[in-house]
């Protein structure tokens, strides 16, 4: 598979799947229009790096807004890498954040109780 990137813009994240190094990032803001055009393509590439993935995987979110259809793509996202054996595989889940957004405090919670993923929260740099 190769490496799946697309630039960002003021409403789409930029979204970079790097099979090689095992890395997943989305970063920026996510208010696309039709979400579900946007993020199908990203599902696809996922479950194709799932085909073979590596050892370790490291998933940065670095969302500074999204919406609520975008909301639920990423949840769908974060699901198909709670599937990855944990017995042979290392998922290193990192999400950004401004310390002071309460409503992504709150959603970084919910996904944690929810799915039972491992998050490590950092704080944006300004």
């Amino acid at each position: 598979m190769d490496k799946y990137h697309v630039p960002g813009t003021q409403k789409m994240p930029t979204v970079t799947l790097d099979p090689d190094e095992g890395f997943f990032e989305l970063e920026g803001n996510s208010i696309p229009e039709d979400a579900g055009i946007f993020y199908k393509p990203i599902v696809d590439a996922i479950e194709e790096y799932f085909k073979a993935p590596r050892p370790k995987t490291t998933i940065n979110i670095k969302l500074i807004y999204f919406n609520s259809a975008s909301s639920k793509w990423l949840m769908n996202i974060l699901k198909l890498f709670k599937n990855l054996p944990q017995e042979s595989h290392e998922l290193d889940l990192n999400w950004y954040y401004d310390e002071y957004d309460e409503d992504m405090v709150d959603m970084i919670e919910d996904v944690q109780s929810l799915l039972g993923l491992p998050i490590k929260t950092h704080t944006l740099d300004k």
